[in-house]
């Protein structure tokens, strides 16, 4: 019996290599940012330890930077995950709708909210926010 141990073997997933692979249409990088929304490591850095550092306040700022809120929450966070009686953005009240389709909707109402993608080629659909603002108005 010999005392060297065994080399692991790598590990063989061979569903990773039987995944359909597609190319991103040019009207993707048409359509967003060519700037990242950071201006470099340190500004990242920076969130980073807020983050860490101030999370209420790294939070708070983080929510009324990219939601909407219909009336603005009082606190940021209470409660702890071991009581299990977490609640972020007390006292606050969203409209889902608006977030999602809304403020899209009015800042630019052509651009795609939804591609349905079918079996069939040829079958698929885009809806532009305009079109799901309609639609959800008339459901509502």
């Amino acid at each position: 019996m010999s005392e060297t141990p065994a080399e692991p073997k790598p590990p063989v997933v061979v569903e990773a290599h039987q995944v359909d692979t597609f190319d991103v249409p040019g009207v993707f990088y048409e359509n967003h940012p060519h700037e990242p929304h950071l201006s470099g490591m340190n500004e990242y850095n920076q969130l980073y330890q807020q983050s860490i550092n101030d999370p209420d306040t790294f939070w708070a700022r983080m929510a009324r930077d990219l939601i909407t809120f219909e009336k603005d929450f009082d606190k940021t966070h209470i409660g702890t995950l071991e009581g299990g009686d977490n609640a972020w953005f007390v006292g606050g009240r969203l409209n889902a709708s608006f977030n999602c389709v809304d403020r899209h909707a009015m800042r630019d109402p052509n651009k795609v909210a939804i591609i349905y993608e079918a079996d069939e080629p040829g079958h698929g659909r885009s809806i532009t926010y305009a079109e799901l603002l309609k639609e959800v108005s008339r459901l509502a």
